[in-house]
């Protein structure tokens, strides 16, 4: 299926999510692109854009421009009117693990539409790598000096708090604690979260908003792994990036502690995600870090490659998948 198929049966999804929605999206108001935006968010990093010709982008593309990260709709309009961008940004293939513009699709012409849109639905559950290595686990020998002796959990001990309290401090892993960071939990899904379709996150804007120094922690369904990420910088909720060079995310194996990946940020200008609906939780980066109420009231994360990663490494391979809980805790600096 060539790409431009793809991105038609993407909007062609969009609008029947949106049936009050018209056809032609010069007619959008601004709550008509917000629900085609919303809807569609999810969907945006897969299609492969510099797969389609030119003449393709401006007469399908350019006019759903209101939907797509403004970002990446500036990075592709350059590409597509300057030949020497087609150069000097060569195809960059899976396995270099960090594009998301080669990750292939079923190839069997019958089931490649059938399967997509069950993607885009937010039905399949297969998940993609996607980039992610398991080599960059770090093996290393953990020290941890009971620095923190309790807290009120249901996703980590106190030895991954001591773990991530220093990373905050920017210490090696095999370094003593010097300080005790108290953790205090501030939102647990399960007691916070909204009844209601695009409603699940309300009590978290409500709670985290403008609260500095934040660890997001998350259990991910039918897996080992623990995610989380830290935000010096307090939540805001307009739509924009947060800025700092002091973020990072993270993933632990809940089996072993030693295995575990840390990714500190390395784009600072687009470090934090300041989502602005109540559909959508703590999010880091473009898409590294995400989570998000999918339209059939699912509770999705992902961490997902991106055309320019924020974070250092991608910091595990789930794509689209559920997640069993969600906590937010404040760090005492």
């Amino acid at each position: 299926m060539k790409e431009i198929q793809v991105w038609e049966y993407v909007i062609k999804w969009g609008l029947a999510q949106n049936p009050e929605l018209s056809s032609d999206p010069t007619s959008f108001s601004k709550d008509d692109i917000n629900a085609l935006k919303n809807a569609l968010h999810h969907c945006i990093p897969f299609i492969r854009f510099r797969n389609l010709t030119s003449r393709e982008f401006m007469k399908k593309v350019k006019s759903y421009k209101k939907i797509l990260p403004k970002e990446l709709y500036n990075d592709l309009l350059n590409y597509f009117l300057d030949d020497d961008s087609k150069e000097s940004l060569p195809r960059i293939s899976i396995s270099k693990q960090i594009s998301t513009l080669e990750i292939p699709r079923v190839t069997n012409s019958d089931n490649e539409s059938q399967e997509y849109m069950s993607f885009a639905s937010g039905t399949t559950s297969t998940g993609r790598s996607m980039g992610y290595d398991s080599s960059l686990l770090n093996k290393q020998k953990v020290s941890t000096t009971n620095k923190i002796k309790n807290i009120d959990s249901k996703i980590i001990t106190p030895q991954h708090a001591e773990i991530i309290s220093k990373w905050i401090d920017r210490l090696e892993i095999t370094d003593k604690l010097t300080t005790s960071h108290e953790f205090k939990l501030l939102y647990r899904d399960s007691r916070d979260g909204s009844s209601g379709v695009f409603n699940r996150f309300k009590k978290f804007h409500e709670i985290c908003i403008d609260q500095l120094h934040t660890v997001t922690l998350v259990k991910v369904e039918g897996s080992n792994e623990i995610l989380g990420g830290y935000n010096p910088i307090g939540w805001k909720f307009d739509g924009n990036y947060g800025i700092t060079k002091d973020s990072f995310i993270f993933s632990f194996d809940n089996e072993n502690i030693e295995n575990y990946i840390l990714s500190r940020v390395k784009d600072e200008k687009k470090a934090i995600r300041n989502i602005d609906g109540y559909s959508k939780g703590p999010s880091f980066g473009i898409y590294e870090l995400s989570l998000w109420q999918s339209i059939n009231n699912k509770l999705r994360i992902s961490c997902e490659n991106t055309i320019y990663p924020t974070y250092e490494k991608r910091i595990s391979k789930i794509d689209n998948s559920n997640y069993l809980e969600l906590e937010l805790f404040k760090i005492d600096i």
